[in-house]
Parts: C-alpha cells; sequence; structure tokens
C-alpha cells in the first residue's frame, strides 16, 4: 500500500510542477500588461505549488507516512476503500496548494489595489467573487483532507 500511496504522490507533484510552469506564461503576460503592478504580486503565488510538487516529488515516503497510518499490505489485498481514501486525501492535497497559491495572490493584489487608491476602497475596484471562490476551494480542499472518512462513508451511502 505504502509502495503505491507513494506513486500516487509522485505523480500528484509532477502534476503540480507541469501544471504550474504552464501558468507562467499566462502570469507574465499578466504582468507586462500591468507593469504597474509588482513582479511579486504574479509570480510569488506560483511558488507555493511549485514548492510543493517539489516536496511531493522528493519526500513521498514522509508524506505518505503523514497521511496514511496502514501497515504495509500486498497491492492484491488492497481494498477500495483504502483507495479512495488515498485519492481523496491526495487530490483534497493538490486542491489545497492551488487555493493557497490563489489566496496569496488575491491578498497581495488586494493591498497593492488598495495602496494606489486613496480614501475609499470602491466595490468594482477588486474582483471579490473570485477571492471568495478562492475560499470556498480553500474550505473544500480542507474538508477532502481532514473529512476524508466522512466523504467515504457518504460516497458508500450514495453507491
Amino acid at each position: 500500500m505504502k509502495e503505491l500511496t507513494t506513486y500516487i504522490i509522485r505523480l500528484a507533484g509532477l502534476y503540480l510542477i507541469v501544471y504550474t510552469f504552464s501558468q507562467f506564461p499566462l502570469n507574465y503576460f499578466s504582468y507586462i500588461s500591468q507593469l504597474e503592478n509588482s513582479m511579486f504580486v504574479y509570480f510569488f503565488p506560483l511558488l507555493i505549488p511549485l514548492f510543493a510538487g517539489i516536496v511531493f516529488i522528493t519526500l513521498p515516503q514522509t508524506i505518505s507516512n503523514k497521511l496514511i497510518k496502514t501497515k504495509e499490505v500486498q497491492l492484491e489485498s488492497i481494498e477500495t476503500n483504502t483507495l479512495l481514501y488515498v485519492g481523496i486525501i491526495i487530490t483534497g492535497s493538490i486542491l489545497l496548494f492551488y487555493s493557497l497559491s490563489d489566496m496569496v495572490f488575491h491578498i497581495s493584489n488586494y493591498y497593492v489595489i488598495k495602496g494606489k487608491i486613496d480614501g475609499e476602497f470602491p466595490i468594482f475596484a477588486y474582483d471579490y467573487p473570485t477571492a471568495i471562490a478562492t475560499v470556498i476551494e480553500l474550505v473544500f480542499s480542507l474538508s477532502l483532507i481532514f473529512k476524508t472518512k466522512v466523504i467515504i462513508k457518504f460516497i458508500r451511502k450514495v453507491n
């Protein structure tokens, strides 16, 4: 089981790295189209999933031991609940790093805009719906990680 989990964590890390690198051109275009904003605002949020992907690739066994407290079993005897458990936690972890990255972007962007606007901060000056969606994404990813058993029970009940 631990071997399978290690491979899944490495694949999740590879996915995080590849997707993060695919976002660099988009963020670079945003940066050059709005040079008044700091480069930090556009590129620092990309470092979070990139760092997480590197950690996932380099330390999969450590992460596996922290996330899943099972004994070593043969791959043939793995229950579907265990595979579902691993998959939900890994999905929640990937979403967590994306939501943290988006959260850093929204917070830094908010302060950059607020610093440039004197006086009142008009409601149309900031993209609140996207920031709210990021908070919901964060809550969803944390629920996938910390309420995995409840989610599995729900899936089993629905099936």
